[in-house]
């Protein structure tokens, strides 16, 4: 058997690789879920606009993902656990470059939506997948190293 038929539990470090990944997307995920709150007086002042008018662009992020985590599994079931992890990561990397290159708060909350998206699919499959190969014994580990990174986004 190669090494590419050999199931990710059986390789115990590209299972700590691919859980990495997905942490660090639920880092990215969690760290865009709070980084307007911060920046929003900056934004407002680049858009001409009252920073509380930013908050428009912070909900559209934060409902998209929540309206859209359920479509993840269906998704997955459907397409394949990897296919919809590399597409959410690239869905959610274009629209962080569409965001920065907005030109007003219309702009940045329609691509806000996409990254939500892109959010939405991304970290709940990459959990998925990741859980899906990892053994009992190392299901407490594996979780915590999940966890970790994103609990420092915010």
């Amino acid at each position: 058997m190669s090494e590419s038929e050999v199931p990710a539990h059986e390789h115990p470090h590209r299972q700590r690789n691919i859980a990495l990944l997905v942490a660090g997307t639920f880092f990215m995920e969690n760290l865009d879920g709070t980084i307007l709150t911060t920046a929003a007086p900056s934004i407002g002042n680049a858009f001409g606009v009252a920073s509380l008018s930013v908050g428009v662009a912070i909900t559209a992020y934060l409902l998209t993902l929540a309206v859209l985590i359920p479509l993840s599994g269906w998704l997955t079931q459907r397409f394949g656990a990897r296919r919809i992890f590399l597409t959410a990561i690239a869905i959610f990397t274009i629209a962080s470059i569409l965001c920065a290159l907005s030109q007003n708060l219309t702009e940045l909350t329609v691509f806000r939506v996409l990254q939500g998206v892109g959010g939405a699919l991304m970290v709940p499959v990459g959990r998925l997948a990741v859980l899906r190969v990892t053994s009992k014994a190392d299901l407490i580990r594996t979780v915590a190293l999940l966890t970790w990174p994103a609990l420092a986004a915010p």
